[in-house]
């Protein structure tokens, strides 16, 4: 058995991703509260804040100050980063 040691983000990260592949957070939907969803996952509001921007960069998510996170249509949104997930 192969134990992978993972970072806090790097969790968080592949988390919300799978969460999206597997409809739990389809394309289209709001995202919970940072806090809620730092609280879902295990992880700080700060590692969930970091790790929800680098989605939005990669294209997963909007994020607009004072508004929702909302999830993308990927295969709309997404470059050729998405085939590294």
């Amino acid at each position: 058995m192969v134990i992978k040691a993972q970072s806090p983000a790097g969790f968080a990260e592949e988390y919300i991703i799978e969460s999206i592949w597997n409809n739990r957070f389809p394309p289209g939907t709001i995202l919970p509260a940072e806090r809620e969803l730092s609280e879902l996952i295990g992880v700080t509001r700060t590692t969930s804040r970091e790790v929800l921007q680098r989605l939005a960069r990669d294209g997963w998510l909007t994020i607009q100050h004072g508004k929702p996170t909302k999830v993308n249509n990927f295969w709309e949104t997404s470059g050729l980063n998405i085939l590294e997930t």
